[in-house]
């Protein structure tokens, strides 16, 4: 058996076998290659994979459209109908296009100006109602430019230069200036805007990760006077993974973004769950299992997907009450007219000696009552469209009401809650993995064995690659041992690295593989 010469220095993406008895010539693939049907076993694993998390972590792996009329009785649908209802306000002067706010673009961008002026018909329409908000004025006027920005930068890569390709960050970078305006610097300090978070997730070794780590996330500081926590309750209390310097339970996890280059929906869906079902069990843990944590899924290309959850009661459905299907359906959800989990001014009652607080023992047994997590698809909007951007824009400016909601349930509830969890549901604080061992500092890389792994070992390698958020791929400085500030909501963030698919197109090709800490 004879091989060919390496006359040149190139790689062939196969190897050409002679059997010299036969002179029969085979194409003998690289190894490591996986054919049609091993990648369609692999999808399957995946998947499977998938439907065991969901089912551990309380999921019932559907993502519900918030305007299907067999869920508009639930009590979370309609308060999430509400939040969208308020995000359609607008400032009068939007919908004239004579106004002074519109004097730039008539003036200086009069070959784009028709792109406002389909903004102005856009919002004259009937859905939307006008506001005197003085704050929301000043918010649009900002907002615009970088809305337009996504425009351009979505067309550029949809039309011009074509074969180079949009890499996932090409698509990120302008929707993360719309990001950190309406986090960082429009809620006046309310929520903070970060990218590349380690978050940690719950049964995360049946992904075979230690960690996931989301393009892009919106955090809610914690009041800082609520009282110390005790010790056995802080890791079950944040959404981060634990490192010597990440701020522990100090942040809320609010918005998880995830963008997908290759534009896969289920593999971008599913990562921002990830981080969803990260940021429910941290609210369980301080005792609001009501409360809503959303997300926004980029895919096919140019489409955003905002996603909404929380948990529900597991109580079976009235199925008098809902359509029959819903009421078969293998997923539980809260029957009609179910009081949600008291805030916290309605948790406590006063003790006349001392002003003390105390919690009603029935509250904490209705939390432990909230053990489904469901989603919605709030709406999808387009990156090519300014109505859709505007209306994305809005619906997350929405939402720093339910921050403010938040931040005052905690506040107010002064950790009484968490204090009588801890001795009724302590597995509430249980569901954060291990922390890494010491010793893993130094093991930030390991070299691959010239004899590559089975076609097996090889599809779980590229499915736990593909399943996990962006799970930490940068070797240089992010062992989890090393320290990652989080900064203030004043400071700009921190400088991004290369992850995502560049960062697996690396490790494919230079064949290095991450040691990522206890799951391995």
């Amino acid at each position: 058996m004879s091989r060919p010469e390496e006359a040149t220095q190139t790689i062939s993406p196969v190897i050409t076998d002679v059997n010299e008895a036969t002179a029969t010539r085979t194409i003998v693939p690289l190894p490591g290659h996986v054919s049609q049907a091993e990648s369609q076993a692999g999808s399957r694993t995946e998947s499977q994979a998938r439907r065991t998390w969901a089912d551990c972590v309380g999921w019932d792996g559907e993502f519900r459209p918030l305007n299907d009329v067999a869920y508009k009785e639930r009590p979370e649908v309609k308060k999430l109908n509400e939040l969208v209802q308020e995000s359609f306000a607008v400032p009068a002067w939007l919908a004239n296009t004579k106004s002074p706010q519109y004097v730039h673009y008539s003036t200086h961008m009069k070959d784009r100006f028709y792109i406002v002026e389909y903004l102005a018909g856009y919002v004259s329409g009937p859905c939307y109602k006008t506001s005197e908000n003085d704050k929301l004025s000043a918010n649009v006027v900002e907002c615009l430019p970088l809305i337009l920005h996504i425009i351009y930068q979505t067309h550029i890569l949809e039309s011009k230069n074509a074969k180079l390709g949009a890499a996932e960050t090409d698509r990120r970078h302008p929707v993360d200036m719309l990001g950190s305006l309406v986090w960082d610097f429009h809620s006046d300090g309310l929520v903070a805007y970060r990218t590349e978070r380690q978050l940690q997730i719950p049964y995360a070794h049946l992904k075979n990760v230690s960690y996931v780590k989301p393009d892009a996330c919106a955090f809610i500081p914690v009041p800082k006077d609520i009282p110390i926590v005790p010790p056995q309750a802080k890791s079950g209390l944040s959404c981060f993974f634990p490192t010597q310097s990440s701020p522990g339970h100090k942040y809320l996890l609010h918005w998880v973004t995830e963008f997908k280059s290759r534009g896969h929906t289920a593999n971008s869906r599913h990562q921002v769950v990830e981080g969803l079902v990260s940021a429910l069990y941290q609210r369980r843990a301080f005792g609001f299992p009501n409360h809503f944590v959303f997300g926004t899924a980029h895919h096919s290309g140019t489409t955003l997907e905002v996603l909404a959850a929380t948990w529900v009661r597991s109580e079976p459905v009235n199925s008098g009450t809902y359509p029959k299907h819903e009421a078969n359906a293998k997923s539980t959800a809260p029957a009609v007219g179910q009081a949600s989990v008291p805030s916290g001014s309605e948790l406590r009652g006063a003790d006349g000696a001392g002003g003390e607080s105390k919690t009603d023992t029935g509250v904490t047994e209705d939390i432990k009552k909230y053990n489904k997590i469901v989603v919605y698809t709030i709406e999808t909007f387009s990156m090519d469209d300014i109505s859709h951007l505007l209306r994305l824009y809005l619906l997350m400016r929405c939402t720093w009401r339910l921050a403010q909601d938040y931040q005052k349930d905690i506040k107010e509830d002064n950790a009484v809650r968490i204090i009588q969890l801890l001795g009724e549901a302590k597995s509430f604080y249980e569901w954060a993995p291990p922390p890494p061992p010491p010793s893993d500092r130094g093991m930030k890389r390991r070299k691959l064995n010239n004899c590559l792994s089975s076609v097996a070992e090889t599809e779980q390698e590229e499915v736990d690659a593909d399943d996990s958020m962006s799970v930490d791929q940068d070797y240089s400085s992010d062992s989890v041992s090393d320290p990652q500030e989080f900064e203030s909501s004043s400071d700009p963030g921190p400088t991004c690295r290369i992850t995502g698919e560049v960062a697996k197109y690396t490790l494919k090709n230079y064949a290095h593989e991450e040691q990522i800490g206890a799951s391995d």
